[in-house]
Order: structure tokens, then sequence, then C-alpha cells
């Protein structure tokens, strides 16, 4: 791989570790939230979760390109 290559491979991997604390770091306060009036902010951090999911899924396609 050349240099160029192995820093974007880099970085993809550092913004796929981003995206798996912000899933890890969202699920932890939805669980936290409490069950009585906290409906729409469980759902707002369930909602943060599954695009951080999108986004490490998409961004572990583009490592897969890249390492090809």
């Amino acid at each position: 791989a050349t240099p160029e290559r192995a820093e974007l491979l880099r970085l993809t991997r550092q913004l796929r570790a981003h995206e798996k604390e912000a899933i890890d770091g969202c699920r932890e306060l939805e669980a936290r939230v409490p069950e009585e009036g906290g409906a729409v902010i469980r759902a707002l951090l369930e909602a943060m979760a599954l695009d951080s999911e999108k986004h490490h899924h998409l961004l572990g396609a583009v490592e897969a390109m890249l390492e090809g």
C-alpha cells in the first residue's frame, strides 16, 4: 500500500472506532434514562445509535476497499 493509502486506511479505522464509541455511549445513556418521562430521550438516543451503526457499517466497507 502506498503511504497515502495507508494514511486513508488509518483515518478510516479511527473514524470507525469513533462511531463504535458513539454507539456504545448512546446505548449506555439510553439504559440510564428513567422509564418515567424518558421515552423521547431514549428514542433520540436509540436513533443516534442506529445512525452511528450505519456509519460504522459504511466505514467498514470503505476499509475493506482500501485493504483490497
